[in-house]
């Protein structure tokens, strides 16, 4: 499985290549202005720079705000399980914020949230779990139940985390 982009990152993507003969022609424009006598920045030049300044605005603004907006969102729906007494020492949130897992060690709890369900899961209810990679950059973490209504819990990690997660698990089922 590739990693999913959200729709606000594949309207960047669509955006930056739309705007790619616009910004090549800037640039050539302002190398040939700086090549000439004439020095002077007309009206267009200064629209292009604007553009191209509102595009690297609009790409941080899609690459790094709205992932750390949905992450905290997402962590911010498991508060009214922290505020009855569930206190994780493990924590995780998908790679495309649509789930949570979540390990209590003290009360042997696992919560588990995907979009918009919810449930605790008892340690001994959780049978085993395995690493599976899916791409270069996606990872699944899968939980196997013993339970008929989730069978298997999968929550896709990044390939990067996946050796502390490996040490988590490796914790949490000691």
């Amino acid at each position: 499985m590739r990693r999913t982009l959200n729709c606000f990152q594949l309207l960047f993507i669509f955006c930056f290549f739309l705007s790619l003969p616009i910004s090549s022609t800037l640039v050539l424009d302002l190398i040939h202005a700086a090549t000439t006598s004439d020095m002077s920045l007309n009206k267009r030049h200064y629209v292009g720079i604007f553009m191209l300044l509102l595009g690297l605005l609009f790409g941080y603004v899609v690459f790094k705000w709205i992932p750390n907006f949905l992450k905290k969102r997402m962590l911010k729906r498991t508060q009214p399980y922290k505020g009855e007494g569930f206190a994780p020492q493990c924590e995780v949130v998908s790679e495309n914020y649509t789930a949570y897992l979540g390990f209590d060690l003290r009360t042997k709890k696992a919560l588990y949230m995907e979009k918009g369900k919810s449930s605790f899961i008892d340690f001994n209810k959780l049978n085993s779990w395995k690493l599976e990679p899916e791409s270069k950059a996606i990872t699944a973490l899968k939980l196997l139940t013993l339970m008929p209504s989730m069978p298997v819990i999968r929550v896709p990690i990044a390939s990067s985390k996946s050796d502390e997660w490996a040490a988590n698990l490796g914790m949490v089922f000691s």
